[in-house]
């Protein structure tokens, strides 16, 4: 399997970012929101690809705030998933957070989102609550957000 290549990017890539959003995840986020979120100081946003790609693959997207990082976004194409490219994603911006200071890392994760789920829990997250309703759905249906932490305190271990 070839290695997943990620790599940081700043508010010039932004429109790259809204367009995996909006194919893996959906609505939301606009250039011009992804643009003043990157730009905004401790954001960790990184772009993975693979030597063969012509662009990338998928994104993250991450929100220091003190000694917490919020991971706001994964998204993989369906070229990418299940082929380590949201693995890649998470310990680079686990890494990169624990650089940074960071001494945990926050994420919330849809109910049903079974993919997501196994990946952040593979990755060392444990689910410490829910929000009860939180995502809207298309459909007008509404899911539950569940939330989920990591200490980032040592050695990033590989996931």
């Amino acid at each position: 399997m070839t290695p997943w290549r990620v790599s940081p990017v700043g508010p010039r890539h932004a429109a790259v970012v809204a367009e995996i959003h909006d194919a893996t995840i959906g609505g939301g986020w606009s250039v011009a929101s992804v643009t003043r979120l990157i730009a905004l100081p401790g954001t960790i946003t990184l772009l993975a690809d693979r030597p063969k790609d012509i662009a990338p693959t998928g994104f993250a997207l991450a929100l220091m705030a003190g000694e917490v990082i919020d991971l706001a976004a994964i998204g993989v194409l369906p070229e990418g998933r299940r082929a380590g490219c949201g693995r890649a994603l998470l310990a680079a911006v686990l890494t990169r957070a624990a650089l940074a200071g960071a001494a945990k890392c926050l994420l919330e994760v849809a109910a049903d989102n079974e993919d997501a789920k196994a990946l952040y829990i593979s990755g060392g997250f444990a689910q410490y609550g829910t929000r009860p309703a939180y995502y809207q759905r298309p459909d007008g249906t509404r899911q539950d957000a569940l939330l989920f932490a990591r200490p980032l305190a040592g050695a990033i271990p590989e996931i």
